[in-house]
């Protein structure tokens, strides 16, 4: 496979992956999907057995896919033996809720002594000093810390100390090497396994097949809320969430699947729908309801507490949109915004809005309630996160996440210094994307004069969920004219237009430079299925455009 730069003809100025045509029907053939899905899968690199591997058959995954995990087994097995009771330290989003719910479920259903801490947004983020160091006095032998801990080595060696063993179990960037002597579960480079996938690979010798599933699920929450890519282990454990005997096993899901679904579940409803719902507590205060909702075994448990994480999501989304809208306003193009009174829990959401609408790195703070700044960091172009934390090095900030996603935490007193020279990295880096950047357009093929018919859309659907490592289908459209412009509940701008094969509308996510009727465009467009109640809904949106003339 190679990708070609046309330079004349009707294809001048696009990117395209050339493909062998004598594949193409071998791949639709054994998918059952129309041509323009299997040269869109060719094109990206698949041939049958890679496609087998990491997408149509996928396999859970085991050891491999983590570092040395000898240790966290047999610290994990001597407790058990030992009936020494267990606190469970996990993060306040949904990769630390499901790992606290898969642990909880676990030693639950073998009688096995436990307690749950949930990290509080007050706290800010890691690990909290005071409660660690009290749980050795509490009677507590081993912490298992999910989705936080790799920043927190020394006060888990003086815990370590006091008598109180631990497993790291994380998918963060390491800042340091990790000593042999301290149990952790993490991928190190060998997978994209977030923090509950790395956990249900330490558990899964322990387990049968049953609950085995149910360990998939909650790991398949995870893959969607941390946008992890979902190929390969990833893709098995998304799989799980549409798995009906599954979803059995967790009413308090059902019942918030219930409150706007009333048709066959589809990814994107997770997505869309229950992953903002169960991120909106902890986002807000207290992520506690979305653990017992996970956590629920009767009806009545299970709407009482889908009734608490939607009231939540709902305060969660006029927070985030208040501030959104606010900051786009007044948004002159710096890249480091801060404002004390913004909510805490949505300046990750924030940070994202503005990255994805304007395509630039963005840090976005305000003040905790100790009287610190802390905030989201998102990135483009070729910098990431441990670029960005050495450029900052000699100053108090903490800092920890992904290599495009992080949270930076220092003292106030320093928010000026901080604000120059991060707004002097971000913009380097801005302006050297913007110099690599021409009029050639990127997609995976031009847009079939048939789209509408039902084979395009069944083959969509099969090749759904997309993610990290496996994007959204670009495609190309000609020489379009714009009809018109239209505002459509104030954060999306629907583009009604004209091409060879009739009239269409698609939706712009940006609002940087939007066309005009009357003006001549190529686009690139992806096809979205929404789920809207009872039906699901076909839909473009508009990645790039380019005036023609």
């Amino acid at each position: 496979m190679t990708i070609q730069c046309e330079e004349s003809g009707e294809r001048a100025g696009w990117n395209i992956p050339s493909v062998e045509e004598s594949g193409i029907s071998a791949i639709s053939r054994g998918l059952n999907v129309d041509p323009i899905w299997a040269r869109i899968l060719l094109g990206r690199g698949f041939d049958w057995d890679s496609l087998d591997s990491s997408f149509l058959h996928p396999s859970p995954p085991d050891s491999d896919n983590v570092g040395e995990i000898g240790l966290a087994r047999e610290t994990l097995l001597d407790a058990l033996s030992n009936q020494e009771q267990i606190a469970i330290y996990a993060d306040l989003d949904v990769d630390g809720i499901t790992s606290a719910v898969m642990c909880s479920r676990f030693l639950t259903r073998r009688k096995h002594p436990h307690r749950v801490l949930l990290v509080q947004r007050e706290e800010g983020h890691g690990l909290n000093r005071e409660r660690i160091l009290a749980l050795p006095d509490e009677g507590v032998r081993l912490l298992i810390v999910a989705d936080l801990g790799v920043s927190n080595l020394s006060l888990l060696s003086e815990a370590k100390k006091k008598g109180l063993s631990s497993i790291v179990v994380d998918h963060h960037l390491m800042q340091e090497p990790w000593p042999e002597e301290m149990a952790i579960v993490h991928p190190q480079g060998r997978s994209h396994l977030t923090a509950v996938g790395c956990l249900y690979v330490l558990l899964r010798s322990f387990v049968h097949e049953s609950e085995e599933r149910e360990m998939a699920f909650l790991s398949g929450l995870a893959v969607l809320s941390d946008r992890a890519p979902i190929l390969s282990e990833n893709r098995y454990f998304v799989q799980a969430l549409l798995d009906e005997n599954v979803l059995e096993g967790f009413p308090g899901v059902r019942a918030l699947l219930r409150k706007r679904i009333h048709r066959k579940v589809m990814v994107n409803d997770y997505s869309f729908w229950v992953i903002p719902s169960l991120n909106a507590p902890g986002r807000m205060s207290d992520p506690l309801p979305a653990f017992r909702l996970l956590m629920a075994r009767t009806e009545s448990e299970a709407e009482r507490y889908s009734s608490q994480v939607v009231e939540m999501n709902r305060r969660r989304r006029e927070a985030e949109w208040t501030i959104y809208e606010e900051v786009r306003r007044q948004w002159d193009g710096t890249p480091v915004l801060f404002a004390p009174d913004w909510a805490p829990g949505v300046m990750g959401r924030i940070a994202h809005r503005l990255c994805e609408e304007f395509n630039q790195s963005v840090f976005v703070g305000t003040l905790t309630a100790s009287g610190g700044v802390r905030g989201s960091l998102r990135l483009r172009g070729q910098i990431t996160l441990p670029d960005i934390l050495k450029s900052l090095e000699g100053l108090p900030i903490s800092g920890g996440g992904h290599p495009k996603a992080g949270g930076l935490g220092f003292p106030l007193e320093i928010l000026e210094k901080v604000r120059v020279l991060l707004s002097g990295i971000l913009r380097e880096q801005s302006a050297s994307t913007l110099e690599d950047c021409d009029e050639t357009l990127e997609i995976d093929a031009f847009l079939p004069a048939y789209y509408r018919s039902a084979s395009f859309w069944e083959g969509f659907g099969k090749l759904t969920p997309f993610g990290e490592g496996f994007p959204e289908p670009l495609f190309g459209i000609r020489n379009v004219r714009v009809e018109k412009m239209e505002s459509a509940n104030g954060r999306l701008v629907l583009c009604h237009f004209r091409w060879n094969h009739g009239t269409e509308r698609a939706a712009f996510r940006y609002s940087r430079n939007l066309p005009r009727p009357g003006d001549r465009l190529d686009l690139v467009m992806t096809p979205e299925l929404v789920g809207k109640g009872d039906r699901i809904e076909r839909h473009f949106t508009i990645r790039r455009h380019r005036h023609t003339g």
